[in-house]
């Protein structure tokens, strides 16, 4: 189960990381949603994102290896972010804000697409 939750994981970040830093616009557009004082995008983000959280949590909540740490930790994740977006909507809306900018923007599409390198290449290899 690691090793394929591992690789999905791999290519997701690999693929947000390249559309990050190909499609800056879209983002960029994104974030200025997000950070809006009302809106259905985190709703939606929030419920997904819970909902994956949930599934990846109560399925895979190993922590011995660094494979199992980082799919464990990505499931916690999500599920605090969804339980956020969906709970207190104004704290992550604050916190989009904050991070509004092209160099952070520039900075998550690199940090997405060389962890989504080195998780698809270890996970495939």
């Amino acid at each position: 189960m690691t090793l394929y939750l591992f690789k999905v994981i791999g290519l997701y970040f690999l693929i947000i990381g390249l559309s990050v830093l190909i499609n800056p616009k879209i983002y960029k557009q994104l974030i200025k949603e997000l950070s809006g004082p009302s809106s259905l995008l985190k709703f939606v983000f929030g419920f997904i994102a819970l909902v994956i959280g949930i599934l990846m949590v109560t399925a895979h909540n190993s922590w011995n290896n660094f494979a199992e740490i980082l799919v464990s930790l990505y499931g916690w994740i999500s599920l605090i972010k969804g339980a956020t977006l969906l709970t207190m909507p104004e704290i992550y809306r604050k916190l989009i804000s904050k991070l509004h900018n092209d160099q952070y923007l520039n900075y998550t599409g690199i940090f997405y697409l060389v962890l989504g390198l080195y998780i698809t290449y270890s996970s495939f290899a």
